[in-house]
Order: structure tokens, then C-alpha cells, then sequence
């Protein structure tokens, strides 16, 4: 079965309902326009409380948000392998690590987001559509649904981007990669 729709994670945070409000509101209408089928329209949305903010629950009806809440084991195991792009586009917040975006990767589900997403994954992840399963781009609505909408559209682009996304995963955070980058840099550090 294909993979569609888009996944994004987070709780009831202030700035994680912004990000969806803003793939809601920006980026799916931009989608709809580039001519991106119904069925990849939908966002899947996993964290805790989202059920309670009205402006997402008025998507709901709409049928082009589905909230999941929190998951684990083979629900989380099913919405990594059934949606087809994780979107984070971290559209305002304080400068962080978004460990969503390196568990989408290490599942091999290439990443859109934003600068400010992609803090922490600037390893070689390049700009724009890369072999490293990471795209990222300014946090504008139509450069992000275009990113968004070439991994939907694109098949080739698609498998290209999900196996980079998962080598980039081993490559860079793979616990023993990363014990000898920190002895490495507590060895420069003299410590």
C-alpha cells in the first residue's frame, strides 16, 4: 500500500500548535493548488492535548487533521511507515534540537523544515532537497508546501530522500559515531 499524508509531532505547546495551525492554514492550501491528491492532504498529528485547541479541532471537521494523541509501539510504528513526509516547520521558539526530526530520519521518513527546525541536524544536511532525507528551507509557506509537495509528487525524489534520511541518521547520531565525536572534542578541550 502507498504511503500518504504528512505526519507531524508535538504536544499543546504554544509553538508545536502554531506549526500546525501554520501546515493547516499556509501550507496544505498550497498543496490543494500545486495539484497534490486529497489523500496526501492530511496531516497526522501525534502528542499529547492536542485535542483540546479549537482552532485544530475546527480543521477535524474538515477531515484534513487527524490528532492521535500520545502513541507508542505499533501506532507509532504505523503512522512512521503509512505517511509519506514529517513536517516541522518551527515557525517561532526558542533555538533547540528537535529530537521528532532525527526519530523521523532514523525511521527513513524524509524531513521538511525550517531553519529553525533543523537546528542541531546541520551536519551536512544541505539546503533544499539533499541525499541526506533532510530539506530545509526558510520558514515560508509556499518553500516549504514546494518542498512538501516534490516528496509527495515525486516518487524517485521520495526513495532517494528516505534512504538518505536514514543513512544520515546511522552516519551522524549513531551512539557510537557520537561517543567519538565527544571524546574527540573533550580531547581538544583537554579534558
Amino acid at each position: 500500500e502507498r504511503r500518504r499524508g504528512l505526519l507531524m509531532m508535538g504536544s499543546a505547546h504554544t509553538i508545536n500548535v502554531e506549526s500546525v495551525l501554520f501546515v493547516l492554514d499556509e501550507i496544505l492550501p498550497a498543496l490543494r493548488a500545486r495539484g497534490v491528491a486529497d489523500e496526501d492532504l492530511v496531516v497526522h498529528v501525534i502528542g499529547p492535548n492536542m485535542n483540546h485547541q479549537t482552532l485544530i479541532a475546527d480543521h477535524r471537521e474538515k477531515r484534513n487533521v487527524r490528532l492521535h494523541g500520545r502513541v507508542r509501539g505499533a501506532q507509532l510504528d504505523a503512522l512512521f511507515n503509512d505517511t509519506k513526509v514529517f513536517v516541522s516547520p518551527a515557525v517561532s521558539g526558542p533555538a533547540s534540537f528537535k529530537t521528532k526530526n532525527l526519530e523521523a530520519l532514523a525511521r527513513g521518513l524524509p524531513v521538511v523544515t525550517s531553519r529553525l527546525g533543523a537546528l542541531g541536524l546541520h551536519r551536512n544536511a544541505g539546503r533544499g532537497h539533499s541525499n541526506t532525507g533532510v530539506c530545509i528551507v526558510a520558514a515560508h509557506p509556499q518553500l516549504l508546501a514546494d518542498a512538501v509537495g516534490e516528496l509527495l509528487l515525486n516518487e524517485t525524489l521520495w526513495r532517494t530522500a528516505s534512504a538518505g534520511a536514514l543513512a544520515f541518521a546511522r552516519t551522524h547520531y549513531h551512539p557510537r559515531n557520537l561517543e567519538i565525536e565527544v571524546q574527540s572534542l573533550l580531547a581538544a578541550t583537554g579534558l
